[in-house]
């Protein structure tokens, strides 16, 4: 079986919406793109994403905002400290991969932004395809994100929700992986109750979507192609959305998960708060309802890939150095936690890298 065992895929695209393109339902292809690496799970495949759109989404709350719920309105206080971007990656790579691209094998890569009605909700739709016939498999590891995704493969389908460690994939044979990627808060309308009920475990489609999610998953493989995937997932969730009551801590923990993606000075749960105007507990009952892991997991993941995005980079890094601007008040904590994510300290992981 082709399906990872602990966890789901994950895109990697940034998200391709047109400068312009606002409304409308209609399915839009993106442009095939040829893969560098096959990527999984849903932490993952978009990792590219998840510092483009963070890093946009979070201009939306540089100015001050005042919170309806889990605290009283409150204007937020400026960051203490310099504000350092997430470091900068190639356009059609993803972050947390831990193995930046193969030699062998064939891979294409289409995906596509959600319609205006579901952007709130949808990160991104996502399709995989491959062929390893004729080399030998390859390992990917990959590191998690704050993503709930819907997975549907030739032999497996699921709901997989947030999963806190990394994960491991054998990529052999022939095949392919089409996704859903929910925003770190859209899934939680669907389910009905704290994501954090579904972290670290798989649910099958009817769990949620009932009948129609099984005929979806049967659907999507019969589907031939990439563009009647897309529209397939399009139409699932827009026939829920009626139904649907979104709260607006929906859009605010998309927000502060994009503000910690974009901002790799922001390495403490004090931070956050401050730069929110919520306490730390209502930030902890947000992340768990809305995200599904506290924010305290989302600021630590978000700064392992930093750390692999600068190791990757291909510049010589000084641990010490790179511990302190992450936060770690020493590089042995640093390194300890880096081993623990990884599975290797970052001086044998910076080995392993292929060169250039």
């Amino acid at each position: 079986m082709l399906a990872p065992s602990s966890g789901p895929w994950n895109t990697f695209s940034r998200r391709c919406r047109p400068q312009g393109w606002e409304s409308g339902c209609g399915v839009m292809l993106m442009s095939k793109v040829p893969l560098t690496s096959i990527v999984w799970p849903p932490a993952a495949w978009a990792a590219t994403h998840a510092v483009t759109s963070n890093r946009e989404m979070a201009r939306f709350i540089v100015a001050p905002v005042r919170f309806a719920s889990h605290s009283r309105p409150h204007t937020p206080a400026p960051m203490i400290g310099k504000t350092r971007h997430a470091t900068q990656t190639p356009a059609d790579e993803p972050r947390g991969v831990l193995v930046p691209r193969f030699e062998q094998g064939r891979f294409s890569h289409d995906r596509q932004a959600p319609c205006a009605a579901l952007a709130e909700l949808v990160e991104h739709y996502w399709h995989v395809a491959w062929d390893m016939d004729g080399h030998p498999p390859q390992t990917q590891e990959t590191l998690p994100h704050p993503n709930v995704h819907l997975v549907i493969e030739h032999d497996t389908e699921g709901i997989h929700g947030v999963h806190t460690a990394r994960y491991t994939k054998l990529l052999a044979g022939r095949g392919f992986a089409f996704g859903i990627k929910f925003r770190p808060g859209g899934f939680q309308p669907f389910l009905g109750r704290p994501l954090a009920t579904i972290a670290d475990s798989k649910l099958a489609p009817d769990t949620v979507f009932g009948a129609a999610g099984l005929a979806y998953a049967q659907h999507i493989r019969s589907c031939g192609d990439a563009p009647s995937r897309f529209a397939a997932a399009e139409a699932l969730l827009l026939a829920r959305l009626p139904q649907l009551a979104v709260h607006g801590d929906v859009a605010r923990a998309n927000a502060l998960v994009a503000a910690i993606a974009a901002d790799t000075g922001m390495v403490t749960v004090d931070a956050l708060a401050e730069h929110s105007g919520l306490n730390k507990r209502s930030l902890q009952r947000l992340f768990q309802h809305y995200v599904g892991v506290g924010p305290k997991w989302v600021i630590k993941r978000y700064r392992m890939h930093e750390a692999v995005a600068q190791l990757q980079a291909g510049v010589p890094v000084k641990l010490a150095q790179l511990a302190l601007d992450l936060g770690y008040f020493d590089q042995a904590h640093f390194v300890n936690e880096f081993t623990a994510l990884v599975g290797k300290p970052p001086g044998e992981y910076l080995r392993t890298l292929p060169a250039g």
